[in-house]
């Protein structure tokens, strides 16, 4: 099934738009604002995690290896940045792209962390028990000192904040070009 089909499908966590509707518009903001362009990649490929094919058809991990647990330890959901990140690194994408895709749900911890009232706005998500896990010092020292933190927090405020209903966002396959600049093949 094709990447673009799916997304159109899959409905964003607000439930009034389509993931492909957030992705699309999101990039197209953040290419008119000067983003390079594996940043633009990155927002529009960050969710594919959800998509992507089973783990076990394109690597030598199964899909178990990417589960998350709560802080019960109970298992809850997939990690689908990390899923994500290595089915983009399996495609031949730019390591950047990968770095940027990868911490998304590391990304909205730091985010609750540092600001907790986005707890209420995402309060009736099924990903809230593993977004409201505070960062330990340990883990919010280690995520600042990646060089590539700003970019990473960036992006995923990004796409938890920017979305706009116009219909005037570029097609999908606009930024074909763009993605075969951006892959080591």
């Amino acid at each position: 099934m094709r990447l673009e089909h799916m997304l159109g499908k899959a409905k964003h966590i607000s439930g009034l738009y389509t993931m492909l509707d957030s992705a699309l518009s999101t990039a197209k903001v953040i290419n008119l604002q000067g983003s390079d362009e594996e940043t633009v990649l990155a927002r529009l490929l960050q969710d594919i995690g959800f998509f992507c094919p089973p783990a076990e058809e394109w690597s030598d991990n199964n899909q178990a290896s990417y589960q998350l647990f709560d802080a019960a330890g109970k298992p809850t959901i997939v990690d689908y940045g990390r899923l994500g990140a290595d089915y983009l690194r399996m495609l031949k994408f730019s390591k950047k792209i990968c770095e940027l895709v990868e911490p998304d749900i590391l990304a909205m911890r730091h985010l609750m962390t540092i600001e907790p009232e986005h707890l209420q706005i995402y309060k009736d998500s099924p990903l809230i028990s593993i977004w409201s896990v505070p960062l330990s010092d340990e883990e919010m020292g280690k995520y600042e000192a990646d060089p590539l933190f700003k970019d990473k927090l960036q992006l995923r405020t990004w796409k938890a904040g920017i979305y706009t209903t116009n219909d005037d966002s570029p097609a999908l396959s606009t930024y074909r070009e763009m993605a075969i600049r951006n892959m080591t093949i």
